[in-house]
């Protein structure tokens, strides 16, 4: 595990006047770092600056890890399991209201040394000579893991004012909430049976004993708190006394295993039941999430795809990117006096930014993209862009130059498609609407002479309503408002069908209905068919006929 070159700072400062700090950490290069974060590193620290120069974070802040997806090849990837992002780079991040403050990369071969903190020492318990000047309070040195030294460092990173650290069982120690506490700063975490914490804890955690105790050591303590199982805190702000308790609404648990009986005599019949519960374990799930709301944001507009070539590309694209503009997205959301309506969703927040940047620069740009031809740093030269326009080779000439095709991305050869010429006085709802109407009264037509050979007593009749306004085209009403045509209601369609429902003589018709007003067109056009087609058969008859014929054939 290692730092980035963002803490390569001595350790030596501390917010408070108390206490001091060592630390066997050296300055060193960026060259110490793999070249995937190398290439990350530059972008990393810009980000970094301009958020601190935008955002002055309150006193409650969480470190916690942050895992960056890449499922390529690289020796600097890490496996989590049981997490929803097993396999990648790992960053450690301090963060409020899920705006990253700082972060570093957790590199495994670490180019650092351990940290050295030095703690005072309990008061002797006998007096010193008479005559003799004390010294202070001896020290002693406590030597803090990588892992406890990221929250050190993260701390350190952050502007001089008293903090209050939330974090969980991966980081917290009683030696580094006693290094934190002599720094100036609170501290509020979960912790492990094996973080050195009493033998009294341990046993109860091993058992997992009910209610709440808490013990204090060297100004740190050690709370056991059981919810729906023992949880262990380490806390230099909170004692755990019943005195400091805070109503929470809690789901009752299904009854089940040997948490049964404790769980029906708190909650009886209830579903939900506010229940007193310390103030520690309140304050911890409220702040601890800080980091989770980061991801939580970012994960809603992620890419779809999975980064398995180009390490840097993941922590570029994937983290470096993101951040920036989830930062920025919570900065414009939370800010008093925004010069625009603010953005609630990540999502029109960035269609927003890409938008600006386009108006902004792209009438500007001047040269294509380097998958393509051409070099950016031409984009000033204007002779060179001269030439790139009035190459024949990147136009279609048809009396008049056409725009540059190679900055539209077509390659050198590549077939280009052919616009469609538009049809002049046409509209596209002319030929539909006629093939829909024709359709359901060719179906219908064909339908009643198969009934009547099959002898099943079924009607059919079909409608020809005029313009109706329904939700299958609800813009149909405003679009003939515009040109003063009057749209009927689709009850007045409705009342037709129920009519020809109920008249048990209405088959085989086809019924015209506009405002109220029904009229049957087979009849009116029959009429004038018979007298057209005098003695020859009917369509219908020679129809007839000829199924008859191949029936008995």
């Amino acid at each position: 595990m290692a730092l980035s070159t963002a803490i390569a700072r001595p350790f030596l400062t501390t917010h408070g006047s108390t206490g001091g700090t060592g630390s066997l950490l050296h300055k060193c290069n960026e060259e110490d770092l793999p070249k995937a974060f190398q290439a990350a590193e530059p972008w990393s620290d810009l980000i970094q600056k301009v958020s601190a120069q935008l955002y002055i974070p309150g006193n409650n802040v969480t470190v916690d890890e942050c895992m960056i997806p890449f499922t390529g090849r690289s020796k600097d990837t890490t496996l989590v399991k049981n997490k929803p992002t097993p396999v990648g780079f790992k960053v450690w991040v301090i963060a409020q209201n899920g705006l990253f403050i700082r972060w570093l990369w957790h590199v495994k071969a670490s180019p650092y040394t351990a940290v050295i903190v030095e703690l005072p020492k309990k008061k002797p318990a006998a007096k010193p000579q008479q005559g003799k000047k004390g010294k202070g309070r001896p020290k002693e040195t406590v030597a803090l893991s990588n892992t406890a030294g990221v929250v050190i460092h993260l701390v350190n990173m952050l502007p001089k004012q008293t903090y209050h650290v939330f974090m969980d069982n991966l980081f917290s120690s009683p030696n580094l909430f006693r290094a934190l506490r002599e720094a100036g700063h609170r501290a509020t975490g979960t912790a492990r049976p094996n973080c050195g914490i009493t033998k009294e804890l341990k046993l109860a955690k091993g058992k997992d004993k009910a209610g709440a105790s808490g013990f204090k050591y060297n100004e740190v303590v050690q709370i056991a708190w059981k919810d729906n199982s023992l949880v262990l805190f380490l806390s230099t702000v909170y004692s755990g006394a019943d005195d400091q308790r805070t109503p929470k609404r809690r789901k009752k648990l299904a009854n089940t295993g040997a948490q049964s009986k404790p769980i029906q005599e708190t909650f009886g019949d209830a579903v939900i039941k506010v229940i007193p519960i310390p103030i520690v374990s309140a304050s911890h799930n409220d702040e601890m999430n800080h980091v989770d709301r980061g991801d939580q944001i970012r994960s809603y507009t992620s890419y779809e795809h999975r980064f398995r070539r180009g390490p840097w590309q993941a922590l570029l694209w994937s983290f470096l990117l993101d951040v920036a503009l989830a930062n920025s997205f919570i900065l414009q959301l939370k800010t008093s006096q925004p010069r625009w309506p603010p953005y609630k969703t990540l999502e029109s927040w960035k269609k927003f930014i890409s938008d600006a940047l386009f108006v902004k620069f792209g009438q500007e740009s001047g040269a294509r993209k380097r998958s393509r031809s051409g070099k950016e740093e031409d984009m000033n030269d204007t002779q060179s862009r001269q030439n790139h326009l009035q190459r024949d080779i990147n136009h279609v000439n048809r009396g008049i130059f056409s725009d540059c095709l190679a900055c539209k991305g077509f390659r050198q050869g590549q077939p280009r498609p052919f616009k469609k010429r538009k049809v002049e006085n046409s509209f596209i709802l002319q030929p539909i609407t006629a093939t829909a109407k024709h359709g359901v009264l060719g179906f219908g037509r064909a339908l009643i002479p198969r009934l009547a050979a099959a002898q099943l007593s079924i009607r059919v009749n079909t409608l020809s309503p005029s313009w109706t306004d329904t939700n299958l085209v609800p813009c149909v009403k405003n679009l003939l408002s515009d040109i003063n045509v009057e749209v009927q209601p689709a009850s007045a369609v409705a009342r037709c069908a129920a009519y020809l429902m109920a008249d048990t003589s209405r088959n085989g018709q086809l019924i015209y209905v506009q405002h109220g007003k029904y009229a049957e067109v087979d009849s009116i056009l029959l009429g004038k068919y018979s007298a057209i087609n005098g003695r020859f058969p009917s369509k219908d008859d020679v129809l007839r006929l000829l199924e008859e014929t191949a029936v008995s054939g």
